[in-house]
């Protein structure tokens, strides 16, 4: 067997992104590996008129219509009809809430209750999606992209189910127009449809789709 350092550079060249990830203790099998129901995502702050009961429940009807808002990616999603009932009883879904200074009321809802809500209000708007990103060449570039899938409120459940070579395949669960959603994938410099076309069209992402993407930093 050769020695010196020139006998490990070959081996060095060859370790792919999962290797380097299990070195860190990184499982793709694992949730930890890349999940984000985007708690945030329901929560709000509003201005709290009156510290009464009456007061509060205002307060909590005004903060379940941003968290719609932030939950669907739609604008007008507090005033549609099958949405009315979670505003009108919005204190329902309340999981905590805190007085802020200025006069302001942070709430947070129960995430899990509102996203079934959601889903059965709107089946068509729900599906379970597979992203192929390619070009992950490291820790750096494996964070990037994950961190700005996890940001996204279009995508939820994020997890990383495989990871080969350079390519990392996420399963989510994505919610509103198909357009909207590649519209968002999009949205980091770098990370483009593989192919042209690749980006999905109104009706053109069943569930179970896989959309393939290249990261070029």
């Amino acid at each position: 067997m050769p020695r010196g350092p020139h006998a490990v550079f070959p081996v060095r060249r060859f370790i792919s992104l999962a290797a380097v990830l299990c070195l860190f203790g990184v499982s793709a099998a694992s949730d930890a590996v890349a999940q984000s129901s985007v708690p945030s995502m329901y929560e709000a702050t509003v201005p709290l008129g009156a510290n009464t009961e009456r007061g509060r429940t205002e307060a909590f009807a005004e903060a379940m219509r941003q968290v719609l808002v932030q939950a669907t990616g739609r604008t007008e999603a507090a005033l549609e009809p099958a949405l009315a009932p979670l505003v009108e009883q919005a204190a329902r879904y309340v999981q905590l809430y805190r007085q802020l200074p200025g006069g302001m009321l942070l709430v947070s809802f129960d995430a899990r209750r509102i996203e079934r809500l959601l889903a059965a209000a709107d089946p068509s708007q729900v599906r379970t999606i597979t992203l192929a990103v390619e070009g992950i060449a490291g820790l750096t570039a494996y964070a990037e992209v994950t961190r700005h899938l996890e940001s996204l409120l279009v995508l939820r459940q994020l997890q990383v189910t495989q990871l080969t070579a350079d390519t990392v395949l996420y399963r989510a669960v994505a919610r509103g127009e198909p357009r909207q959603l590649a519209q968002a994938i999009e949205q980091m410099p770098g990370l483009r449809p593989l192919s042209p076309g690749a980006a999905p069209a109104a009706g053109e992402v069943p569930a179970g789709a896989v959309l393939r993407y290249r990261y070029s930093p």
